[in-house]
This record gives C-alpha cells, structure tokens and sequence, in this order.
C-alpha cells in the first residue's frame, strides 16, 4: 500500500503548474522527487526538467530564496547524470532531409530539449551571478524580479551568486566535452578577478580554470580559457596575481602520441598473431579473391586509423602554439607596462621561465 501512495505522488507532482501557490516545503519535495523521477527516465521526463529549470527563477516572496537555491543544485545534479558522453552537433542541411527511423527521432527530440534546458540553466545562473556583480546586461529572465516588487536583499544575492558559481564550476570540470563549454568559460575567467571581499567566487573560479588547464588532453578547452584571460588582462585597469598564475597549469607538451609507423603496437600484434593462429583454418576455407578483399579492408582501416592520428596530433600542436603566443603576447604586454602592473611581476617571471 505504501508503495502505491508513493507512486500516486509521483504522478501528481509530475504536473508541474508554474501558477499554483505552494508553501517553500512543498516545492523543495517536488523538486526532489522530479529529481529522481528525470534520472530514472529522462527521455521520457523533460517536461519536469523544465519545471526544476523554472523553478531556478522563483517569484514568490515568501520562499524564491530557499527554492531558487536549491532548484540550481538539484539541477546541477540531473544535468550532470543525463548529460551524453557526446557533443550534440545540429544536422546539416543536407541531413535534415534524410527520414529517420523512430529511434533516432525519439534520441534526436531528447537532445534537443536538453541542449534548450541547459542553455536556459546557464543564462539564468549567470544573469544571477552578474545581478550580483552589479552588471546585468541584457537580461532575458529578470532574475531580480518578485511577485509582490519586492527589493531583494544583497546578502541573499551573494549567496545565490556563489552558488551559481560553484554550479558552474562543477558543470565545467565534470562535462567539460559538453555544448555551451565557452558560455561557462566567459562567465567564470571575469569572476576570477573578482575583488568582493565577501565573496568567494574569485578563489573558486581561479580554482576550476586551473584544473581545467591541468586535466585538459585536448587543448581546446585551454586554449578558450587563455583567449578569455588573455582578453581580461589587457581590458581590466588591475589584474589579480591569481589570474596569471593559472597559466602555469597549462599542458604545452603532446599526449596521446600516435602510434609506431606500422600502427600496430605490442599488445596488437601479439593478438593478430594469435587470431591468425585460431582462424587459419577457417581463412585457407576462403577464396583469393574473399582473402584479398579482407587484407585490402585491413589495409585501409589501419591507415585511416594512421590518418586521425596524426590529424589529431597535428590539430592539438597548433592549438599549443597559439596558446603560447598568446601566454607570451600577455605576459610582454605586462612587462611593457610593468610600472603599472609591478605586483604582476613575479608571476610573468614565473611563466616565462617555464614556457
């Protein structure tokens, strides 16, 4: 019976109505239970994602503070379960016209509702985080709006806006593969400079873009987050230490080399071997024209396989070099104007002597 009542529940707060009243205990145990509910089915379950998403924008006087909160936590939790292990690309012109098989259309409905919510997510914590900075440009949701004109208090602004911050954060380093990676980066490399004595948002994102810059195989990611700091510094009246100091975290060496000139490791070939001892049979049971057109297609996987290598590697190098350039064009800069930036010094000393 009980289980019965929970499912009952269930269903009841799966239909999320933006205008009905409810007490701040109410909504946080919907926003549990929508919770579990979308990470158990999120094909299936978007329509209570965007429930947790408006829920972030909370208008109530009585309970948008503790309901905005924790909605932006719940939501950092079932981005980060759903999220794919892929970047979601848009078809091409050429693609859209193709028919789709049911599956497909189910999978591609799906991520274009997750790439929507996120892409609301995001907005609404970063025009949450630049309310509280004092700059808000171009605000779509008008996060500081309530129901009744209530003015809402500063301190209670600065809470949500460190909590947007560390929810951006963890976004960054646990899905950094994922669409929307520079909106994120364009948020944080500013807050890095940020100067509010209460705040914690500046040791928090010169934290996340450090480890960002360490864990990095790609470059990609580093070489955004060096573009935006790079842009920070030379627009910025004074620079923190801190921001500089995150260069010394970046990977200029390669990883993940190619292969040997025969493509084929160690390990590989021992299994070669041992497959063309177990299937030498079966392959003399073949005619020369099957054997041929099997060592032609091995031929031309290994050297496709030769090709993304070495395109890969290639791509990466030149990444690296413009990371570089752009280390080295920042820290000149910063020498040029040393009497305005003497603090800055020891960092570009720093940097110098391990580039």
């Amino acid at each position: 019976e009980e289980e019965e009542e929970e499912e009952v529940e269930v269903e009841e707060e799966e239909k999320f109505d933006d205008g009905e009243v409810e007490c701040a205990e109410t909504k946080l145990r919907k926003l549990s239970s929508w919770c579990r509910t979308v990470m158990e089915n999120p094909e299936a379950k978007m329509g209570l994602l965007e429930g947790i998403v408006k829920l972030c924008l909370e208008r109530d006087a009585d309970v948008w503070f503790s309901v905005r909160k924790r909605a932006f936590e719940v939501a950092l939790r079932v981005f980060q379960d759903i999220i794919p292990g892929y970047r979601i690309r848009s078809f091409t012109e050429k693609e859209s016209g193709v028919k789709l098989s049911k599956e497909v259309k189910s999978l591609t409905s799906f991520e274009d509702s997750l790439l929507k919510r996120y892409q609301q997510y995001l907005a609404i914590l970063s025009e949450t985080i630049e309310a509280a900075r004092g700059q808000r440009k171009g605000s779509k949701f008008d996060v500081m709006s309530l129901d009744n004109k209530t003015k809402i208090p500063r301190e209670k602004l600065n809470i949500l806006k460190e909590t947007g911050v560390r929810c951006l954060c963890d976004l960054l380093l646990s899905r950094p593969h994922f669409n929307f990676r520079t909106n994120i980066v364009a948020v944080l490399v500013p807050l890095m400079n940020d100067k509010s004595p209460e705040s914690k948002a500046s040791e928090i994102s010169c934290k996340t873009i450090t480890t960002l810059l360490e864990q990095d195989t790609t470059c990609e990611p580093s070489l955004e987050a060096v573009r935006f700091i790079c842009k920070l510094v030379k627009t910025a009246k004074e620079v923190k230490k801190e921001v500089l100091d995150t260069f010394l975290s970046l990977q200029m060496q390669d990883v993940d080399l190619p292969q040997d000139r025969d493509g084929v490791n160690e390990e590989e070939g021992r299994n070669n071997k041992k497959y063309r001892r177990l299937e030498e049979k079966q392959r003399k049971k073949l005619s020369r024209k099957e054997r041929k057109r099997i060592k032609v297609h091995a031929q031309v996987k290994k050297e496709l396989k030769e090709l993304e290598s070495t395109a890969s590697r290639e791509t990466r190098s030149k990444m690296q070099k413009e990371c570089l350039t752009l280390v080295m064009t920042c820290y000149f800069r910063i020498l040029k104007h040393s009497e305005q930036s003497s603090h800055l010094l020891s960092a570009v000393l720093q940097g110098l002597g391990k580039f």
